[in-house]
């Protein structure tokens, strides 16, 4: 699953980057393609659970262990 359907959003951007890794029994970090995925969006339980639902299925689509989430309110006027 390449695409998500995030209709709950009135913008997003997808960046490219690298991070790390380390497990458990691993004795040195790895290094990782990673991705960015900055999304705007109206803050209701609904469009949470919506983000909640992308990183589950990025979850099981990489078998990646953990994705990051951060949430910050935004007030901007012009």
């Amino acid at each position: 699953m390449d695409t998500y359907d995030i209709r709950c959003c009135s913008r997003t951007r997808e960046r490219h980057l690298h991070g790390q890794w380390q497990g458990i029994k691993e004795a040195t970090p790895s290094r990782l393609r990673s991705k960015l995925l900055i999304i705007d969006y109206p803050e209701t339980q609904e469009n949470r659970d919506k983000i909640e639902a992308i990183r589950v299925a990025w979850k099981q689509q990489t078998g990646q262990q953990s994705v990051l989430r951060v949430t910050e309110p935004a007030d901007v006027s012009f």
